[in-house]
């Protein structure tokens, strides 16, 4: 419940303007690292293998380290909610043209592309009989988009019912920093 309250809270300080960001220097693998330690004990239980990738080699990152960690975590959730015992979820971090990438990709049910803007609705649950089965508000997605838009960057969803989904964060060139 606290958390419901804390997310309907966060989108409405941000669709107010009002909702600020905590920014310090983190390594943004080492956060990855840590929100999938956080999340295995969940996808292990659903049967899902739960894996890093990607080359995320020198990618410290200036931004509020809190709000990245509630995007993978919900990233994360709902990628291990919508995949069907069996499946895998892997993320990962990687640079790309000076911007870094955050990449959560499942082999869950997927979502059809006339879905996709619904889906970053708050409160939106797309495939009802999937998502009444597996719970959630429907604040994950609409609450990632937005945070991730308050550091300058963006979420992108590529899905196919049945084949599954690839959610990722571009997080703009100006928040990467070089390692120390």
């Amino acid at each position: 419940l606290y958390e419901l309250i804390q997310g309907i809270l966060d989108i409405a300080r941000h669709d107010a303007g009002i909702l600020e960001l905590e920014e310090t220097r983190f390594d943004l693998p080492e956060l990855v690292a840590n929100c999938v330690g956080m999340m295995e004990g969940t996808a292990r239980g659903k049967g899902v293998e739960l894996s890093t990738g990607g080359d995320d080699g020198a990618v410290a990152v200036f931004a509020d380290a809190t709000k990245l960690r509630q995007i993978v975590i919900n990233l994360l959730a709902n990628a291990v909610r919508f995949t069907p015992s069996g499946g895998r979820v892997t993320v990962a971090t990687r640079r790309r043209d000076g911007d870094v990438e955050l990449e959560v990709r499942d082999t869950g049910v997927g979502l059809a592309p006339e879905d996709i803007p619904r889906a970053l609705e708050p409160f939106v649950q797309v495939g009802q009989e999937v998502a009444r089965d597996t719970g959630g508000a429907g604040l994950g997605l609409p609450l990632s988009k937005r945070l991730a838009e308050l550091h300058g960057g963006r979420l992108e969803i590529d899905s196919s019912p049945g084949e599954g989904t690839t959610v990722r964060i571009v997080l703009p060139a100006n928040r990467v920093l070089d390692r120390e």
